[in-house]
């Protein structure tokens, strides 16, 4: 459930004007720099959240985490996370700093992708990511496959 609580701020940017990510507070900027910082604060959270998940099934040998994890998680609420790093990305800044985006959106995809192989069926993974064929295909297309034989 955390991934549907903790969403990106909208920075309030004035027309014309660049989102302060970097520069020293001022007046206007000193509340966008307070949205910056929150939403830096809650991508640091999901990767955390993310990375760990992740660690889980780092190694894994049986079924057991997997299955557990796909049948717990609830995956639409990440696949809208995903979704909105990658459009956040391409929306000029106005979110969060590019790098740290696409660390987050990664790490959702890469749990994405390891967990579809427990789910033959496609009963989680599939229709929760099928929503957005956009980011996914932008992730898949960042990531290589290194098969170990």
């Amino acid at each position: 459930r955390i991934f549907s609580k903790l969403v990106f701020e909208k920075l309030q940017i004035e027309k014309g004007e660049r989102a302060p990510l970097a520069s020293a507070p001022t007046g206007h900027e000193e509340e966008v720099q307070d949205e910056v910082w929150r939403n830096r604060l809650r991508s640091r959270l999901k990767t955390a959240v993310t990375t760990a998940l992740l660690s889980f099934l780092e190694g894994v040998e049986g079924e057991a985490i997997p299955t557990q994890m796909l049948s717990t998680m609830q995956w639409n609420g990440m696949a809208h996370q995903m979704e909105a790093c990658h459009a956040a990305m391409f929306d000029g800044g106005s979110v969060l700093e590019y790098t740290q985006l696409y660390e987050e959106g990664m790490n959702y995809y890469f749990l994405f992708k390891f967990l579809k192989t427990y789910d033959p069926a496609d009963a989680f993974i599939q229709p929760a990511w099928g929503k957005y064929h956009r980011a996914v295909r932008f992730y898949e297309e960042r990531t290589g496959y290194v098969e170990i034989v």
